[in-house]
């Protein structure tokens, strides 16, 4: 009977700790899958973030480019006539 018994430990504790290693494997799995997520998320947001900063760094630019003429027209009407050194 003390031998069963023994067995039927054995059984048990390994039953247990293999148990414990695949729910150990597992919840690593999950934190390295969340943490390639989170990482993922944080790429597209600096890639939205770069998109958003070009396009208007790029409408900033025809802005200037587009007022650039009347500017020059506006500063050779004050200064006809006058030469720099």
């Amino acid at each position: 009977m003390k031998i069963l018994s023994t067995q039927r430990q054995k059984v048990l504790y390994t039953t247990i700790f293999a148990t414990l290693l695949m729910a150990g494997i597992s919840a690593y799995s999950s934190i390295l899958s969340q943490q390639a997520s989170i990482d993922g998320c944080k790429q597209h947001e600096m890639d939205v973030a770069v998109s958003i900063i070009q396009s208007s760094l790029q409408s900033e630019m025809n802005n200037a480019a587009s007022k650039e003429p009347l500017i020059n027209s506006q500063n050779l009407g004050c200064c006809a006539g006058a030469q720099f050194f």
